[in-house]
């Protein structure tokens, strides 16, 4: 019934002189010619001319379809605007599958000034036409318990909320209550509303439920794909089970078993909902709820056949002539025709359209040409169900023109397909739609900008391509009505372009007066703009590796030039930095005895020296950083555990604390593993991670916390980042701070040397930190990676290669000690010779030095002879030194390490330790075979201590 109904009125004469547009929103296009949407389509497109209105159906997604790329389908409806759009229709029912009507009416209140309609669901405020569902349900139902004796039901709904079907499933649960039937929740069954995802639903629960003898479909669709499931199973229809569907869609009466249903009165639904924008458009008055009643259509699927008149009987009677295929393609064209012809006449004219028989239709007709088979047996478009068989020859002609409509479209795609560029793509859609798709068509993109805008990337109108193209539009909403005309009404489909979760654009069809699959042909145009978009990806990286690779070799070589550098100043360097480092503690020493004496002394002394010692430190660390790289390619590698390692550093760290930087700072390390061994050099790697952690800390500008942790990580497939690492299983250093972080546009630097983004005279080192990271991590194999945003802190990580191998033993330091020995200093360094004399003496020793290794010769070799008359225990000579200190780089003929071997000819048993600012590895194998101790320069009164007692044991 209609409630407060008005007559139909059209309002072609009060109408603006722009035409006015109606949209239909809708979140689904049916797949085939014969669904409940196409349908209402083409309701919608004859009740729109007769108003001389234009009509555009905006395909999207559900309103809050969690799902990003159905998000992206949705920004569709944000073009909807009042300037374009007059007139709103919502297929309520599917668009509030997730949202529900109250979500439906907040989103709709978006379109101010828009006149609007719901179909399918009653909306507070809005115009509304719906179907009166219940009672229609309730009838059906109704039949199959009471006429058909059924007990065992279930029900075939949808997994989304769809305000349609939840009320006949609410119908088909209190009609069972009513008659004492229980449904078990299995009954219950959950699938789509097409009949594939149906069919799957219903196999499964016949295989665990032998019971079922009714299933109660929520749409025709659904009741199709039971049919299916129910066949495959060899149980019979109606006798064994009955299935019944809801809308009476034309698949519905073309079965072998034609569907038991509801009928929707779908034009009349479509006519009332544009009579209601229609009536707002000319300020007339509106009912807001208009219900339009149900018919119960009984087939054979329940057993009943109202309808079809004993059809199915007199179809099952007529098949056997017809079931031998092979007979039937072996015969001429004109044999052919005549059987078939034959096979016709002898069914009753009221025979409904059977699938297996439109199936041997088409595998006949398919013989001949299409355009012969219209030719011949084309005939007016019957009405439903048929009154008479030509009805059959028209259905087949629909059904060949799909196919080839598909093949078509599949051919079409797989030329455009192959686009590479955007360009190229569009002109490739010019040239091949028009072969697939008679009428208009055009699509828009959004430009990249900031602000994007629609800029029209195609239009093609009467077949021909429009100048137009690559304008951009003053208004997106525009786009929507790009194919209106002044000639007559029009309906387009609009869809959305979209990948991933980001809308491209949109393409609009003129929509043809046969079906077409305006999905697929989206879907094809969205993949080959895909692979566009792909191709300039890769373009993109590809330009963007190479001038990271271009950036990293010209760092590279900085590096090799400044390596070479190192190597030739950090000798002197060391040499100097020698007396600040170890005599400020002999003199800070000095001076605690004077003032324990009572000797009044300034405190301030005390600080300076402090200060002197740590500015000597870190100017030794930046020299050490120097030679660090230089030593690619050439540092000796051994089994540790780096895990231990990064614990002590982090240990030390927080022992020292760093009060000088004026913050505090805190340090959470976090192992994952207990030990973890990689090979390398440990004396580098220790290098790196500490500066890492150095790095960190200086990046923290008021204090705070520093999270530290140490994971074996196995990578299955390479991954990506600052660079990429190859698939295998890595040791992984991770230091994270929560400080200024750093600029995308500055990461690519931050492992180049002297690079910071420190400003000047803050502590922040030498801004060789991070390149040492760098060229360790490639000198142990591994990578480094770098996560940072401005702000929030910064993240790198170390990956090194594991190995199972097992470390070595670890020599224990040992403190400073006082001692009694005789040692004679070598060195050609002034200043380097009184700080050991100075030093040394300090301790207890007895101490001769000189600046020549010739004349280091000449002396043991002379206190050789004053006690060559005293043997050593074990028989050979000894001399007057239990110890030689020697320097490495004297500036004579000799170095240090020749030097040591002509005083190992005179006095084999010699103890000696080589001290040196270079680099042990450019000596080691040597220094290793004359069994000395190595001493790096600059020295600490506690590294020069523990080096003179290992080398006296």
């Amino acid at each position: 019934m209609r409630e407060d109904s008005l007559k139909v009125q059209t309002v072609s004469s009060r109408r603006p002189k722009r035409r006015p547009v109606v949209a239909v929103l809708t979140a689904y296009l049916d797949r085939s010619d014969g669904g409940y949407e196409y349908v209402l389509r083409r309701s919608f497109s004859r009740a729109c001319r007769r108003h001389d209105f234009d009509l555009v159906v905006l395909c999207g997604e559900a309103i809050d379809d969690p799902r990003p790329e159905k998000l992206a389908q949705n920004r569709l409806y944000q073009l909807i605007d009042h300037h374009h759009i007059d007139g709103i229709i919502v297929l309520s029912p599917c668009l509030a599958s997730y949202c529900g009507l109250s979500g439906l009416h907040r989103f709709l209140a978006r379109f101010q000034g828009i006149k609007m309609c719901s179909l399918g669901a009653q909306l507070d405020g809005i115009p509304s036409v719906v179907s009166d569902n219940r009672l229609g349900m309730q009838e059906l139902v109704e039949h199959v318990i009471v006429r058909h004796s059924r007990r065992h039901l279930a029900f075939l709904g949808t997994y989304t909320d769809n305000v349609e079907v939840d009320e006949r499933r609410e119908v088909f649960l209190s009609v069972c209550e009513r008659h004492a039937i229980e449904i078990r929740p299995e009954r219950l069954m959950i699938a789509g509303l097409e009949a594939v995802s149906a069919q799957a639903a219903t196999t499964r629960l016949l295989q665990y439920d032998d019971e079922v003898d009714a299933i109660i479909a929520a749409n025709d669709g659904s009741g199709i794909g039971a049919l299916r499931a129910i066949d495959q199973r060899g149980l019979r229809v109606p006798e064994q089970i009955i299935v019944t569907g809801y809308d009476d869609i034309p698949t519905a009466r073309m079965l072998a078993r034609p569907l038991s249903t509801v009928r929707q009165p779908i034009a009349a639904l479509a006519e009332a909902a544009v009579d209601a924008i229609a009536y707002q458009l000319a300020g007339s008055p509106v009912a807001y709820l208009t219900k339009l009643p149900t018919e119960v259509i009984l087939r054979a699927s329940c057993g009943c056949e109202s309808e079809s008149r004993n059809e199915y009987s007199a179809l099952a009677r007529a098949r056997p002539a017809v079931d031998d295929f092979s007979l039937l393609f072996a015969k001429s064209k004109k044999e052919l025709k005549e059987q078939f012809s034959s096979w016709v006449d002898s069914v009753e004219p009221t025979v409904a359209l059977d699938e297996a028989v439109l199936s041997l239709c088409h595998d006949c007709a398919t013989k001949t040409p299409q355009s012969t088979v219209e030719a011949e047996l084309a005939v007016e478009e019957p009405t439903y169900p048929a009154s008479h068989v030509p009805g059959i020859y028209k259905r087949l002609v629909e059904r060949i023109s799909i196919e080839n409509m598909y093949v078509q479209i599949l051919e079409t795609a797989s030329r455009f397909a192959r686009s590479i560029d955007l360009s190229e793509l569009e002109l490739n859609l010019a040239s091949c739609l028009p072969a697939i798709h008679s009428r208009d068509v055009y699509m828009a993109l959004f430009t990249e900008d900031a602000l994007p805008r629609l800029r029209r990337a195609l239009r093609i109108e009467n077949g021909r391509v429009s100048d137009s193209t690559g304008e951009l539009l003053p208004q997106d909403g525009e786009i929507l009505t790009e194919l209106s005309s002044v000639d007559q009404p029009r309906t387009q489909v609009v869809l959305a372009i979209a990948m991933r979760d980001q809308m491209l654009g949109i393409i609009g069809f003129h929509e043809l007066d046969k079906y077409f699959d305006y999905l697929l042909l989206r879907d094809h145009v969205t993949s080959a703009l895909h692979v566009v978009r792909l191709h300039d990806e890769v373009l993109l990286q590809t330009m963007t590796s190479e001038r990271n690779a271009q950036e990293r070799q010209a760092a590279a070589e900085r590096t090799r030039s400044l390596s070479a550098l190192a190597g030739g100043v950090a000798h002197d360097l060391n040499n100097s930095l020698g007396s600040l480092v170890a005599l400020s503690d002999v003199v800070r020493d000095e001076i605690d005895g004077h003032m324990s004496q009572g000797t009044a002394l300034s405190p301030d002394l005390l600080d300076d020296l402090s200060v002197m010692k740590s500015g000597a430190l870190r100017a030794a660390e930046t020299v050490k950083d120097l030679m660090t790289l230089g030593r690619i390619g050439r540092t000796r590698q051994e089994p540790f555990d780096i895990a231990r390692l990064t614990r002590r550093l982090v240990e030390e760290l927080r022992d020292v604390g760093h009060s000088n930087l004026g913050k505090l700072v805190q340090f959470n390390f976090n192992a994952k593993v207990g030990d973890l061994v990689v090979v390398g050099s440990e004396a580098h790697v220790e290098r790196a991670i500490g500066n890492l952690l150095r790095n960190a800390i200086e990046a923290m500008t008021v204090g705070g916390t520093v999270d530290v942790s140490v994971e074996g990580l196995d990578l299955p497939e390479p991954s990506t980042g600052y660079e990429s690492i190859p698939a295998g299983s890595y040791a992984v250093v991770a230091v994270e701070d929560h400080g200024t972080g750093i600029a995308q546009d500055k990461l690519s630097r931050v492992f180049e040397p002297f690079f910071s983004t420190k400003r000047l005279g803050e502590t922040s080192g030498s801004g060789l930190g991070l390149a040492i990271v760098h060229s360790v991590a490639k000198e142990h194999r591994g990578y480094v990676d770098v996560e940072s945003l401005p702000g929030e802190g910064s993240r790198f990580a170390l990956y090194i290669p594991r190995t199972s191998a097992v470390p070595g033993p670890r020599h224990a330091s040992v403190p400073a000690v006082s001692g009694a020995a005789r040692i004679l200093v070598v060195d050609d360094d002034l200043t380097q010779l009184r700080t050991a004399k100075r030093v040394l003496t300090r301790l207890g020793y007895d101490v001769m030095t000189t600046a020549s290794g010739t004349h280091a010769v000449d002396i043991v070799t002379t206190e050789a002879n004053v006690v060559k008359a005293q043997p050593a225990p074990n028989g050979t000579l000894g001399s007057g030194f239990d110890l030689v200190i020697m320097d490495l780089a004297l500036n004579e003929e000799d170095d240090g390490l020749t030097v040591f071997r002509k005083i190992r000819e005179v006095v084999p048993t010699q103890k000696g330790i080589l001290a040196s600012g270079h680099a042990f590895l450019d000596h080691e194998e040597q220094i290793r075979d004359a069994n000395l101790i190595w001493l790096p320069k600059p020295y600490t009164v506690e590294s020069l201590g523990d080096a003179i007692v290992r080398a006296l044991r």
